[in-house]
């Protein structure tokens, strides 16, 4: 088989936002009651990046995680910025004022 052209692997899925993410991981979840259950419904819905981080915690098609709150630290911890308070400092102290006059109100 000849292919022409250049192949190219698909984009991965990046965590664009992962606070959303592990509330819906956990709102799902939440409706049952077995630990394993729901961990396998958190690691199922993972896609790219977020699921290669629990790639490592699976065995024997099973979640080796003690409970859904495991799967939130392990996203949180590889997704969270560090940086998110002195980021927001950062661009507060960098705030221009625009071109609006306010002060005829």
């Amino acid at each position: 088989m000849v292919i022409v052209g250049k192949q190219h692997a698909p984009e991965r899925e990046k965590v664009a936002d992962p606070e959303h993410l592990l509330m819906q991981l956990q709102m799902k979840a939440a409706t049952y009651s077995d630990e394993q259950t729901k961990l396998s419904l958190a690691i199922n819905h993972l896609r790219g990046d977020a699921a290669d981080q629990l790639r490592p915690h699976v065995r024997d098609d099973r979640g080796n995680l003690t409970n859904i709150q495991a799967v939130s630290n392990i996203l949180e911890n590889a997704f969270d910025n560090p940086n998110d308070v002195a980021e927001a400092e950062s661009r507060i102290t960098t705030i221009q004022p625009g071109a609006r006059d306010f002060s005829s109100n």
